[in-house]
C-alpha cells in the first residue's frame, strides 16, 4: 500500500473512532494544512513543509528569521565586516537563526551523558524526509527533535536503570525520531508509536525508509488484528505505528511509556483515557 492510500485509510477509520481518540483542539487547527502539504508535495520532503515545521518537526530558528532571512542576512554580514573584531553580526545572527540555542542544547547533551544502555553517543540522524532545519555542531548535523529526545533519555538514565530496556511505547511520537534513536542504539529494543493521522502515516513512512520495508507493523495490517501482542510483534518487526483507537487492542507489558511534549496539548480527559488504557493493557 502506498503512503497516500494508507493515510486515506487512517483518516476514514478516524471518523468512526470514539471522540477521545480523535485530534484534540490544538491539533485540529493544524490538520488541514498538514494534509494539504502531504497531498500536494508528498511525503519525501515532509521536514520542509511549512505545516510540519509549525506542528511536528520543531526547529531552532525564530519566526522573524524564517520570514525575513533575506534582508537580515546582509545586515549581519555587514556587521561582521566592521573594524571591531567582535563579529557582532554572527553573534546576533545566532539568536535569530537558532545556532546559539542549538549549541546550548548540545552542551547540555554532552554534560548529561551517562555511560549506560541504550548507548546514544555515536548515533546519527537519517536524512529521510528532507533537510529540515539542522545545525552543524562538532562535525555532525543536529535537529531539534534529536537533541530534545537525546537530552531527555540522558536525564532518564540519571534517574532510573535503563540497561534492561527492551520495549518502549510512545504516545505522540511525531515523525518517529525516538524510534529511530532507540532502534539504532539497541537492536533488542521494540518500539511502538501511537499517534493520530496524518502524523502516524508520516512516522510509518519515515521508519520504513530508515529501517526498510517489512521492519514496521503498518496500519493496514494491524487494523485487521483483534489483538496486537507486543511480544509477538517484537519477533516479527522492529517497531509498530498504531492509531489511538487501536490502543485498547494492544496487549503485553512495556518497560517505558514515553510522552514527549504532547500531553500538554491534549484535554485532561484525553490524557486520562490514554493513561488508563496503558495501565490496564497488561
Amino acid at each position: 500500500m502506498d503512503y497516500s492510500s494508507r493515510l486515506a485509510l487512517m483518516l476514514t477509520d478516524m471518523q468512526k473512532a470514539p471522540a477521545q481518540f480523535k485530534p484534540a483542539n490544538f491539533w485540529q487547527t493544524g490538520l488541514p494544512s498538514i494534509l494539504e502539504d502531504l497531498r500536494r508535495r508528498g511525503f519525501e520532503d515532509f521536514r520542509d513543509h511549512s505545516s510540519a515545521r509549525q506542528m511536528y518537526v520543531p526547529g531552532f530558528s525564530s519566526r522573524m528569521w524564517q520570514s525575513h532571512q533575506g534582508w537580515l542576512e546582509p545586515l549581519f554580514r555587514f556587521a561582521d565586516r566592521l573594524p571591531t573584531r567582535s563579529r557582532a553580526g554572527s553573534r546576533v545572527r545566532g539568536f535569530f537563526d537558532g545556532t546559539a540555542e542549538a549549541k546550548r542544547q548540545h552542551q547540555i547533551l554532552c554534560a548529561s551523558h551517562v555511560d549506560q544502555r541504550p548507548r546514544l553517543e555515536n548515533l546519527e540522524e537519517s536524512l529521510v524526509g528532507g533537510e529540515g532545519e539542522r545545525v552543524l555542531i562538532a562535525n555532525r548535523y543536529w535537529s531539534r527533535t534529536w537533541l530534545n529526545y537525546l537530552r531527555g533519555l540522558n536525564f532518564l538514565k540519571k534517574l532510573v536503570d535503563t540497561s534492561g530496556l527492551t520495549s518502549v511505547l510512545e504516545l505522540g511520537g511525531g515523525y518517529g525520531g525516538l524510534g529511530e534513536i532507540l532502534l539504532k542504539a539497541d537492536a533488542d529494543i521494540v518500539y511502538v508509536d501511537v499517534d493520530i493521522p496524518p502524523v502516524a502515516a508520516v512516522a510509518t513512512f519515515y521508519l520504513e525508509k530508515v529501517f526498510g520495508e517489512g521492519s514496521v507493523l503498518t496500519y493496514e495490517i494491524s487494523r485487521e488484528m483483534d489483538v496486537i501482542d507486543i511480544e509477538q510483534l517484537s519477533s516479527e518487526y522492529k517497531c509498530a505505528v498504531l492509531c489511538p483507537w487501536q490502543l485498547p487492542r494492544l496487549r503485553g507489558q512495556v518497560d517505558l511509556l514515553s510522552n514527549f511534549i504532547s500531553f500538554q496539548e491534549m484535554e485532561p480527559d484525553i490524557v486520562a483515557n490514554y493513561i488508563e488504557l496503558v495501565d490496564c493493557n497488561r
